[in-house]
């Protein structure tokens, strides 16, 4: 069962947290938590997990997957703006 909560809930919650987790009231947060603490208490997880984790948790991810990105865009640009120009052949003259 713990794979069961770990690959339908929890990735289900953490696909989308970052796209809906600042919208979410403190009611609804209050809900996810006691549903969290009841399927660690029922030994769905041995895990206890909280909104507010799993919110850090996809913030970060989606924050270094945004840096790798711009890190990757920033070296694809230096070297090409490094490489000696290019000029073709029907443009130069005899």
């Amino acid at each position: 069962m713990v794979v069961v909560l770990q690959s339908i809930v929890i990735s289900k919650v953490m696909y989308a947290l970052p796209a809906w987790g600042g919208y979410v009231s403190r009611e609804n947060i209050s809900r996810i938590d006691k549903m969290l603490h009841k399927a660690r208490r029922y030994g769905f997880t041995s895990t206890l997990h909280c909104f507010e984790e799993l919110l850090e948790q996809a913030d970060d991810k989606l924050l270094s997957g945004t840096v790798d990105a711009c890190r990757a865009m920033v070296h694809t640009t230096t070297t090409l703006l490094s490489r000696p120009s290019y000029t073709p052949a029907c443009a130069l003259t005899y």
